[in-house]
């Protein structure tokens, strides 16, 4: 019995120590996005949590493209981007979306041809919204859209020990699969990659390095691009200022 007992307790410690070895008891997925959050909205603050920042967002072929982003509440959000020399505005007010050309009304049935160009329609409005709202929000921005979470490993992503989470979203955004990365050491967002529903092996790669402090809530400064497949940097999203 004694030696029967041994070796239960050899097998336990066995356990433990590959446990250690492998980064502790596995976590889920979802437990994991949560600590992440914990690390960047403590207060749980980003709900209602107003914006009103400029963007720079050089692209490779584009290399002056900035955006201003602004939204109140749910119901309020604008986004005006230079282009060409113009201003094109993107506003949803009360669940009305509208597109300007240099701040002026546009005339959907007289204009399609400036709509067109400058890709001015309006449902690009919720578009936008939705884009800015899930990037700029990340990791509070993600619980609502994940519809499961498929695995979780361990890694290296972009020099610095991680956690992989792999999840399907209920609502894509550019894709329903992608792979979020989670510091293992505090749990602060490094990013993720967007895979490409008809190839795997595509889609986008993003590295976030650097983060602000808005009103408690740590925020993304600095987002960079790169194609999934070929390792190709294909632009940066950089936070410049808080207009107001």
């Amino acid at each position: 019995m004694r030696i029967f007992g041994l070796h239960i307790t050899g097998v336990f410690l066995i356990s433990v120590l590959l446990a250690c070895y492998n980064g502790g008891p596995q976590v889920s997925g979802g437990e994991l996005l949560q600590k992440s959050i914990a690390h960047h909205d403590p207060g749980g603050r980003w709900a209602n949590l107003a914006l009103d920042i400029h963007i720079q967002e050089p692209r490779v072929g584009n290399y002056a493209r900035w955006s201003r982003v602004h939204w109140s509440d749910s119901l309020m959000f604008q986004m005006d981007r230079e282009v060409d020399g113009h201003r094109l505005t993107y506003r949803c007010k009360d669940n009305n979306n509208i597109t300007l050309f240099n701040d002026n009304m546009l005339d959907h049935r007289a204009d399609t041809a400036l709509i067109k160009q400058y890709r001015l329609q309006s449902d690009r409005v919720d578009l936008y919204h939705d884009f800015y709202k899930t990037l700029i929000g990340l990791p509070m921005s993600l619980p609502d859209r994940i519809k499961t979470f498929t695995e979780v490993k361990q890694t290296n992503y972009n020099g610095i020990d991680a956690h992989a989470i792999g999840v399907i979203l209920n609502k894509p955004l550019f894709s329903d699969r992608w792979v979020l990365y989670v510091a293992r050491d505090d749990h602060r967002y490094l990013g993720m990659e967007i895979i490409d529903n008809n190839n795997s092996n595509d889609g986008e790669r993003l590295y976030f390095t650097e983060w602000y402090d808005h009103r408690g809530v740590k925020l993304a400064r600095v987002r960079h691009w790169y194609d999934r497949a070929s390792g190709d940097y294909s632009g940066t999203d950089i936070i410049l200022k808080h207009i107001r």
